[in-house]
């Protein structure tokens, strides 16, 4: 089968690949391992990898391959019998370097079949030890390996899936179908991503994990490529759309393209094109992304879409931000929007109830302190506020979102609101604090009238004043003294400022 021993002898490192490649100015070296890590065969570089020989053992990978942005690192874990008629285990690691991700490789069943007859060659021909190759899996496995057809609808998802950072389960039926599908990814994916592809007899944490035993798999392939989709609904259709660009010779990466910002811009781009199919918070798809992800989507529609009040746009919004649990990447979508001017009623009254029921002082600068914006966009909101706030539109949301939040509090909760806000607020705060602090004291007033003032130490009261040039001290100490408030010329100071 293939060429013959005293041939493969004679092959250099350079030839001994499962692949073609355009620029042949790589080199490589391996090494053979037994179960246990131990270095069988090869240099002292092979024994950085006895940690990934014993977990491709323990994994029983037939083909695990493991790209870097200059390198790749190719192993498998193979079954033999020694002299003495004990069945063992050994492990065969290649390492490729100087292989830039611009040098595009190419593979088929055939070369692979003649790597592994090499493969078999060095393991029968140690040193140290005695081996005949048993199998990968089963006795004589790696003879019958053939090419499997694979739908381009399996690779368009799997290569969507990849291109926005999340890992790709499937089961298959025979070894042929898992290899022929790891071997075209590897064509269309190597020049364009970083990554790690295992077909392995038990399932393993790679980014493409292949093997007979999968719980939960994306999608199944039978005999003659034939393919079962176990996906949620929706979820083929947007990861094969994302990855459709791959096959119509558009998309180009460099330096694998890795960084969050890299997978969440086809993401963005998508829900752009259909603003209203994302509305929903039934539909599942942001499902799949973490908090950090969702926040890093959530900022790129922010960012890219033409007109961020349109109605779909804003729901997508609140429709992501729902769907994050983490305290800090929700404060991460408040100064986002935030940052642009844009207030999301939702999302505002949110903002507000998380801040009065913790006190949350990273949320209170948000709204108050002008220096919170670090590292953001200017936010140009602290022109003559009293004269025109009110009647600039860009404010109604955030005002509409601060009475939401107020209509789900007590009396009682205000009034602990307001004295917060007193004991914290600097004496010229930012337009948005100024917004929440009018808006509650005015509820406040047409809940109780002035009876708010008495709740107030004189410190509380005095810093008030200063925010707003009101005379909550004044009225404070004649209401003590048991003047009349209606007709005392501070209320009426604040009746006017309401």
């Amino acid at each position: 089968m293939g060429n013959s021993a005293s041939n493969r002898r004679d092959e250099t490192p350079e030839n001994f690949a499962f692949f073609h490649l355009s620029n042949a100015s790589h080199n490589s070296d391996y090494g053979i391992y037994n179960s246990t890590g131990q270095l069988l065969k090869g240099n002292t570089l092979f024994e950085h990898y006895t940690e990934l020989a014993t977990q491709l053992d323990t994994k029983r990978s037939a083909f695990y391959l493991e790209s870097k942005e200059n390198e790749l690192i190719f192993g498998c874990s193979l079954s033999v019998k020694a002299e003495n008629g004990r069945e063992e285990r050994v492990v065969f690691i290649q390492v490729y370097k100087n292989l830039p991700l611009q040098d595009e490789i190419v593979s088929d069943i055939q070369l692979l079949k003649q790597f592994y007859e090499r493969v078999k060659f060095e393991v029968e021909n140690l040193d140290v030890k005695k081996y005949k190759l048993v199998g990968f899996w089963e006795e004589g496995d790696f003879k019958y390996i053939k090419e499997t057809p694979i739908e381009k609808e399996v690779l368009e998802y799997t290569a969507g899936k990849i291109r926005s950072r999340k890992k790709v389960s499937v089961k298959i039926s025979e070894l042929s179908s898992g290899l022929s599908l790891i071997l075209k990814l590897i064509t269309i994916l190597r020049h364009r991503f970083t990554f790690v592809f295992d077909v392995s007899q038990y399932p393993s944490e790679a980014d493409v994990s292949i093997s007979f035993i999968k719980p939960n798999p994306d999608f199944e392939i039978g005999e003659n490529g034939t393919f079962q989709e176990f996906t949620k609904s929706g979820s083929w259709n947007f990861y094969k759309e994302l990855g459709e660009e791959f096959f119509k010779g558009k998309t180009s990466y460099s330096k694998g393209s890795k960084t969050r910002s890299d997978s969440v811009s086809p993401v963005v781009k998508k829900i752009l094109s259909d603003s209203f199919y994302y509305c929903s918070s039934s539909n599942s798809i942001l499902d799949n992304f973490d908090d950090i992800e969702k926040v890093e989507i959530f900022q790129g529609l922010v960012q890219k879409a033409t007109d961020v009040n349109d109605p779909n746009i804003r729901k997508v919004l609140t429709n992501i931000y729902s769907k994050i649990e983490s305290p800090e990447c929700r404060k991460d979508c408040y100064k986002i929007l935030l940052s642009r001017n844009i207030y999301i009623e939702d999302l505002i009254a949110d903002l507000v109830l998380t801040m009065h029921k913790e006190h949350n002082k990273d949320l209170f600068n948000l709204l108050f302190n002008k220096t919170s914006r670090v590292n953001l966009p200017p936010n140009h909101l602290d022109n003559e506020w009293a004269q025109n706030s009110r009647r600039d539109s860009k404010y109604s949301s955030f005002e509409k979102g601060v009475k939401k939040a107020l209509k789900l509090l007590e009396y009682s909760d205000k009034i602990n609101f307001v004295k917060f806000i007193a004991s914290e607020a600097p004496s010229k705060p930012k337009t948005e604090g100024k917004i929440l602090l009018k808006t509650l004291i005015e509820d406040l007033v047409n809940l109780k009238g002035n009876d708010f003032i008495l709740k107030l130490n004189e410190e509380e009261a005095k810093n008030l004043d200063e925010i707003q040039g009101s005379g909550y001290l004044e009225t404070k100490k004649g209401l003590k003294k048991g003047k009349e408030p209606g007709i005392s010329k501070p209320f009426f100071a604040l009746l006017l400022w309401l």
